[in-house]
């Protein structure tokens, strides 16, 4: 992660989410240090470079003529460096507040989506169709997750359904394993003008229209169950070419 200070060393931006067009200065840092802070909350620090400085006989800081700390420097003339110092420059209770407000909304986002995901299982396919976010991804299920019929999934943009309980397998995807997953799609005629997306697991049936990139194929007899050849693959068994765009 980066941080962007303006000249003051107030932090101004951090990537990715927040890159200034203009700043001062660039630091990288360990993401851990700066995670905990929302982006608006950072603006209120410092993130300002710590130098050695020089002292007088009496142990005071020695200053030039123009009032400026004077600090050691290197054989290189550098200003010798010991650290970084991070503060607020703003209210630390003014900071600490907006933070609790933060995370109070951070939290009441959660219970929402918990809860809309939670009544998005009793949705019909149709309905489900229109909310595919509230659906996992497949991929971001970890390996073993108990998958029961009839849950949806996402994958790949589709959305899918359970057909037969297991534990996730990472050959086992939704578009390699028409025994367990099948496609959900929105609903389309079958007619010429209004052809079927082919895709992975599908059931096709007789005489309908299905679309597979720019070639609309007629279904020539069903396969009475979900199957992951595409109709491409199947022209002259299951398929013939009607139309190609």
């Amino acid at each position: 992660m980066k941080i962007f200070t303006n000249e003051q060393h107030e932090i101004i931006g951090r990537s990715p989410d927040c890159i200034p067009d203009g700043y001062a200065y660039e630091y990288t840092v360990e993401d851990s240090e700066f995670d905990s802070f929302p982006f608006f909350v950072l603006c209120g620090y410092k993130y300002e470079p710590q130098y050695d400085p020089e002292l007088d006989e009496n142990g005071c800081l020695k200053y030039d003529d123009q009032g400026n700390i004077i600090y050691k420097t290197d054989d290189e003339g550098n200003k010798i460096h010991t650290g970084i110092a991070f503060y607020s420059f703003i209210d630390k209770k003014v900071l600490e507040r907006f933070k609790q407000l933060y995370d109070l909304n951070i939290k009441e986002t959660k219970i929402l989506h918990t809860a809309a995901a939670f009544a998005a299982e009793t949705f019909t396919d149709s309905q489900a169709l229109a909310v595919k976010e509230l659906y996992p991804d497949w991929d971001d299920l970890p390996a073993g997750t108990h998958l029961e019929t009839g849950q949806r999934v996402r994958y790949q943009g589709r959305l899918h359904k359970v057909t037969t309980s297991h534990e996730k397998q990472a050959t086992w995807t939704p578009a390699d394993a028409p025994t367990l997953f099948e496609t959900i799609n929105e609903a389309h005629t079958g007619t010429l003008e209004d052809p079927i997306p082919a895709a992975p697991n599908m059931e096709y049936f007789e005489g309908k229209y299905y679309r597979e990139d720019g070639t609309v194929y007629r279904c020539t007899r069903g396969t009475g169950i979900p199957i992951a050849q595409m109709p491409s693959t199947l022209v002259g068994v299951y398929f013939e070419i009607a139309k190609e765009v």
